[in-house]
C-alpha cells in the first residue's frame, strides 16, 4: 500500500463518499503507519461522521491484516476494500440490498478495470486485465444463477456478515491454512478463496450484485517481468492433428471443416468477453493478443503447478516493508 499514491487517496475518498460508519485501514510497518495517519487526517476533517481507524500489523500479510481489523468492527456488515479500487457514490447502498435475505452471508460486486492509454504494450496489458475481470464476472454470475455457487468472491470489494468473520474458528483457520497434507503453508495468498469456502461451509448463501451502482473500478499493473520473459504462442495443435486423421484425408474439401472448427474455437473465446468489446469496440483490433495470451496462460498454469509449494504473494515485494510497531 502506498498511502501517498494517487490510487490510495482516490480509493479512500470514493469509499468515504458512501458514508460508511467506520473505515479501518490496516498497513504494515511503523513508517507506513505514521504516513497513513498523516494522509488520513484531511479525510477525517472532510468526513466528520465517519470513524477512521488506522493500524498496522507486524508483517505485510493480508490475512493477518484482516484478522487484526475484525475485532474493531461493530456493524452487522463488513465490506472489504483493496487500496487500488474505486467506488461509485451508491455502491455501498447497492451491495447491502441482498442482505435483506436472512440466508445471504456474502455479496460479490461487478468489477471493471480502469482504461489506460499510452504505448501499445500498456494498452494490451490493460485490456488483458479488463478481460480477466470480465470473464470473472461472467462465470460467477452464471454459476450463481444456476445453483447459487461461485468459484470465488473477489476480495477487491465484497460484503460479508460480520458474525461470520467473528466466529470462533474463522481467524485461526485463516491464519493456519495449509495444503499438501499440512506440509505446505501457512498460506499468505488466496485469502478471498478461503473466505468464500468458509462462507459456503458455514451454510450461508452467496449473491452477486451485478448492477451499475455496484460496479467497482480497479487498476492493473502494466509492467510484468514474468510475462515479458515469454513469447505468446498460439497453439495450433488441435487443427494440426485434425489434418492427420483418416477423416480429413477422405474429405474432398477439407478447408471447410477446418474453417468451421477454427470458428468454433474462436466463438468459445468470445462468449465471456463480448460485453467488454461491445463497450470498447476500438479494442477489437487487439483481440488476437487476447487469443494468444489465452494459450500462453496455459504455460503460466503449468509453471504454477511446478512451483505449487511457493504460496506467497508474488505481485509485491513485501520484504522491503520494515517491521511494524503496535497499532493504535
Amino acid at each position: 500500500m502506498d498511502p501517498r499514491g494517487r490510487d490510495f487517496q482516490e480509493c479512500l475518498d470514493s469509499c468515504s463518499r458512501n458514508l460508511p460508519a467506520k473505515i479501518i485501514i490496516i498497513t504494515a510497518g511503523p513508517m507506513l503507519l505514521e504516513t497513513t495517519r498523516a494522509v488520513v487526517k484531511p479525510f477525517q476533517a472532510k468526513y466528520s461522521t465517519i470513524d477512521f481507524v488506522v493500524g498496522s500489523t507486524d508483517i505485510a500479510n493480508k490475512r493477518q491484516q484482516v484478522g487484526h481489523a475484525i475485532g474493531m468492527v461493530k456493524t452487522k456488515i463488513t465490506v472489504f476494500l483493496d487500496d487500488h479500487v474505486f467506488w461509485g457514490p451508491k455502491l455501498l447502498e447497492s451491495i447491502l440490498q441482498p442482505f435483506q435475505d436472512q440466508f445471504v452471508g456474502m455479496v460479490a460486486t461487478n468489477k471493471r478495470v480502469r482504461r489506460q492509454g499510452g504505448q501499445l504494450w500498456r494498452r494490451c496489458w490493460n485490456m488483458l486485465g479488463a478481460l480477466y475481470l470480465e470473464r470473472h464476472n461472467f462465470e460467477i454470475r452464471a454459476t450463481n444463477a444456476i445453483d447459487g455457487g461461485v468459484f470465488v468472491v473477489s476480495g477487491r470489494t465484497c460484503a460479508i456478515r460480520t458474525q461470520i468473520l467473528q466466529q470462533q474458528d474463522f481467524l485461526s483457520s485463516s491464519l493456519n491454512e495449509r495444503f499438501l497434507f499440512g506440509k505446505c503453508g501457512p498460506l499468505a495468498a488466496d485469502d478471498d478463496n478461503f473466505i468464500t469456502r468458509y462462507v459456503v461451509k458455514s451454510g450461508w448463501d452467496i449473491k452477486v450484485q451485478y448492477s451499475q451502482e455496484a460496479c467497482i473500478e480497479t487498476t492493473v499493473g502494466v509492467d510484468s517481468p514474468v510475462v515479458k520473459k515469454f513469447l505468446a504462442i498460439v497453439d495450433p495443435l488441435l487443427l494440426y492433428l485434425l489434418t492427420k486423421t483418416d477423416w480429413y484425408s477422405q474429405v474432398k474439401y477439407p478447408a471447410g471443416p477446418l474453417l468451421g472448427l477454427a470458428c468454433w474455437i474462436l466463438l468459445t473465446k468470445v462468449v465471456k468477453v463480448y460485453a467488454y468489446y461491445a463497450r470498447h469496440p476500438e479494442d477489437i483490433v487487439l483481440f488476437p493478443v487476447y487469443v494468444c495470451f489465452a494459450y500462453f496462460h496455459s504455460l503460466i498454469k503449468l509453471y504454477a503447478l511446478l512451483t505449487f509449494y511457493n504460496c506467497a504473494w508474488s505481485g509485491r515485494n513485501l520484504a522491503v516493508i520494515p517491521m511494524a510497531q503496535d497499532t493504535s
